[in-house]
């Protein structure tokens, strides 16, 4: 049965620990490949560059934090200019719900032509703000703003069609009257969902104190609305005393908050400008609306209320002002500040970052010029230069080892100085040596010549002595045979005791002669073995063959 091999991949699938350890591998592998390619200056640099990597990374990030500032304070600019259109149109809109009330409580026959006169300014101010709007992105600022700003562009596209209805008199006072304050909450709500947006902290404070001002204001607008309705129908509709109290305690709760997180002298001037008497009339006025809640008949102008309330609505609106022209100078001092802050922290970052790259670049080619020095001193020192020495310039570590560095090139001197003079004596010495070998040599030389002259002698005297050996014998022959013949003819009477004594002396000769022979055998084999014995054999060597010079 064939069997499949399983990929890679299909065992990385069942063995989710696998891929973790081939990735394991892989960077140990890697880890090797750079320990032996890479040179020490490359590690040292890599060594040092990440540092200076964590402090750019932090200076980058530091300056896009005070960029960001910077950013947040042109959007708190934009936003502020856009708090002042809507709060104008807002404004506008107050007065054209407090005309709308006293138009539909009379039943239309007051406040037409002021109603008509708003309404003109009114859509005047909603261009102004549209104008305003056409580079103005909402999403700048988030979704939830985006949210708001398009919730309160719908209301205002319902205001021709509401703005009909309230000239045919077919809405009720009340529905007159909330369709403005749910148009205004729309808007207000775009103003208010500044202080939600992430910005910083004194300003996001200046803004909700702002926001709370504005609504403030919205209520005192409202509450203009609601008692021009009243007086114009000289009564309380149904449900609309109630409501009116709501107003004036709603009003008093924003203008409480907006005093206590106001500046001193936004509070200085609030206060200021609620000494107006429009303030103390408006409030008897009130008064007696609450007094005569249940029975109506106030007997007041509803234009009187009216005028008196807008008065006091235009100075708040002067507080407003004021306000945002703190909110302004604000976020323009964070601005400045914040720029000024990034400014010093780029020159001081800069300072800081130039001051660690030089140090670095000290510190490593304090390490690499001493080690590069080092190189350059062993290629020079095994060229044989063994008098270059390291300039010596710190105490550290590297010092220290071009110390040992400079001690080892001095003690490879003396080394070198040491065997070089070892050298020239063994040279003495093998110079001797060889001049005794040759002295040895050629006395060896004279004595092979004068053993070969030996040898040439020896040579000589052996033909010599074995000339003489023959002539010996010749003659003993012919001495045996005159003695033999004087004999046979002296004694011829007597020959048997004459050839006996004579065969006596011839048995001696006979014998003396195989001697004789026998040793020259001896000395032609001792020639042959040693030339050297040839002079001792010379000296030795007797002619006459007698025993004692027998071997």
């Amino acid at each position: 049965m064939t069997q499949i091999p399983i990929s890679n991949q299909g065992q990385r699938a069942e063995n989710p620990n696998l891929g973790a350890g081939l990735d394991l591998r892989g960077g140990a592998r890697l880890q090797r490949v750079l320990r032996r390619n890479l040179s020490l200056k490359i590690k040292i640099v890599l060594l040092a560059l990440i540092p200076i990597l964590a402090l750019f990374y932090f200076f980058i990030s530091e300056i896009n934090g005070r960029l960001e500032l910077i950013n947040e304070t042109v959007k708190v600019g934009k936003l502020s200019r856009l708090s002042v259109k809507i709060s104008a149109l807002v404004h506008e809109f107050q007065k054209e719900r407090g005309r709308t009330g006293g138009f539909t409580g009379s039943d239309g026959a007051e406040f037409r032509e002021e109603l008509l006169g708003q309404r003109i300014v009114v859509d005047a101010k909603l261009l102004e703000l549209r104008n305003f709007l056409t580079d103005f992105n909402p999403l700048e600022f988030g979704v939830d703003f985006n949210n708001k700003y398009e919730a309160a562009f719908l209301a205002l596209d319902r205001v021709g069609n509401h703005r009909m209805k309230v000239l045919a008199l077919s809405v009720s006072d009340k529905e007159a009257i909330d369709f403005y304050t749910a148009l205004n909450a729309s808007l207000l709500d775009v103003i208010s969902q500044i202080s939600n947006l992430d910005f910083e902290p004194a300003i996001i404070s200046l803004i909700r104190n702002y926001n709370w001002f504005l609504m403030g204001k919205e209520y005192t607008g409202i509450e203009r609305a609601l008692g021009t309705n009243a007086f114009a129908q000289n009564r309380f509709g149904k449900g609309g005393y109630e409501y009116y109290l709501f107003i004036i305690f709603s009003q008093k709760i924003y203008f409480d908050n907006f005093k206590k997180f106001a500046s001193k002298d936004e509070i200085d001037f609030f206060d200021k400008k609620s000494s107006d008497a429009s303030f103390a009339e408006t409030l008897r006025l009130r008064n007696l609306l609450m007094e005569k809640s249940a029975i109506g008949d106030f007997g007041e102008d509803p234009k009187n209320w009216f005028n008196l309330m807008t008065t006091r609505i235009d100075i708040l609106k002067e507080v407003e002002g004021k306000i945002n022209a703190d909110l302004k100078a604000e976020s323009g001092n964070i601005k400045r500040k914040a720029e000024k802050d990034l400014m010093l922290f780029i020159v001081i970052a800069l300072m800081i970052l130039v001051t660690v790259l030089v140090l670095v670049v000290r510190v490593i080619l304090s390490i690499l010029r001493p080690i590069e020095k080092m190189e350059q001193g062993v290629e020079i020192i095994s060229s044989g230069n063994l008098d270059f020495q390291i300039e010596v310039e710190s105490d550290d570590e590297i010092g220290r080892l071009s110390s040992s560095f400079n001690e080892m090139a001095l003690g490879l001197k003396k080394a070198r100085l040491e065997l070089e003079k070892y050298t020239e004596g063994l040279e003495l010495g093998i110079v001797e040596r060889t001049r005794e070998l040759v002295a040895a040599n050629e006395e060896l030389q004279r004595q092979i010549g004068e053993r070969i002259k030996s040898e040439g002698s020896l040579k000589k005297a052996y033909e010599e002595l074995k000339q003489a050996q023959m002539q010996l014998v010749q003659s003993e022959k012919m001495s045996s045979i005159g003695l033999l013949s004087a004999s046979i003819v002296h004694d011829i009477n007597n020959p048997n005791s004459f050839v006996g004594t004579n065969l006596v002396a011839m048995n001696d000769y006979f014998k003396n002669l195989s001697e004789i022979l026998k040793f020259y055998a001896k000395i032609e084999e001792y020639i042959s073995a040693s030339p050297a014995l040839v002079r001792i054999c010379c000296t030795k060597i007797c002619l006459t063959p007698r025993k004692s010079c027998m071997p």
